[in-house]
């Protein structure tokens, strides 16, 4: 089978996937996928061109043949980035727009607020500082937020398997963690632009997955 038929099968599996969000496959969106499938049909066209060619060595015919590949992957890797790059602008702006409305919807951190708890929270350990955090209210998580933020990387020591311990730099909270209580704070705030917010996600990760599927075919050519 041709690079350009097997891609199809993957384009058609994620297709049928986006139909699946709020507003469908998003308009355009086959025919940009179209233009990964012209790039590896010329591939395809290269290579059996190449291989039919009777005036070439088997040595002359890897050569060109992987001539043909790495023009091939270029084309790709160019569009894949053409169409992540704004994508991945768009998903920046919408996010930060987001939280600026999730962190209105709560009251502002006083800098004392900030201080007091910047002290206190510097008496517990992690888990205490976690188990703190699950149990806040929005108003007090963004608090304590803003005093992880302000603290950054502390000396912090942890226990090793054997009993032993050691000191390390780490965050008072885990950035992860508190990403996703931000997420979730997005969520209800403004349920409809979490699902914009998502869907973005969504799409950005079909051309991402769709473009390393197309490299991949080519490099196992």
């Amino acid at each position: 089978m041709s690079l350009s038929k097997d891609f199809d099968l993957h384009q058609t599996m994620h297709l049928q996937s986006l139909n699946r969000l709020r507003n469908g496959v998003p308009s355009g969106m086959p025919e940009q996928l179209g233009e990964v499938s012209a790039i590896l049909t010329t591939y395809d066209t290269a290579q059996a061109k190449i291989a039919a060619d009777a005036n070439l060595t088997p040595a002359g015919k890897a050569s060109q043949i992987k001539d043909a590949r790495d023009a091939a992957l270029a084309a790709v890797q160019q569009w894949k980035a053409s169409r992540t790059n704004g994508i991945d602008a768009q998903t920046i702006v919408t996010r930060a727009a987001l939280h600026k409305q999730a962190d209105k919807a709560l009251p502002a951190p006083t800098a004392m607020a900030v201080e007091n708890m910047v002290t206190r929270l510097s008496a517990f350990n992690s888990l205490e500082v976690e188990l703190l955090y699950a149990d806040a209210t929005d108003a007090e998580r963004r608090v304590i937020e803003t005093a992880a933020e302000a603290i950054g990387r502390a000396p912090k020591r942890v226990s090793l398997p054997g009993g032993e311990q050691q000191v390390v730099w780490a965050h008072l909270l885990a950035p992860e963690r508190v990403a996703a209580v931000r997420e979730a704070r997005l969520e209800q705030v403004n349920p409809d632009g979490a699902a914009a917010l998502r869907n973005l996600e969504i799409i950005r990760g079909t051309y991402d997955a769709l473009g390393s599927a197309a490299a991949g075919l080519l490099r196992g050519a």
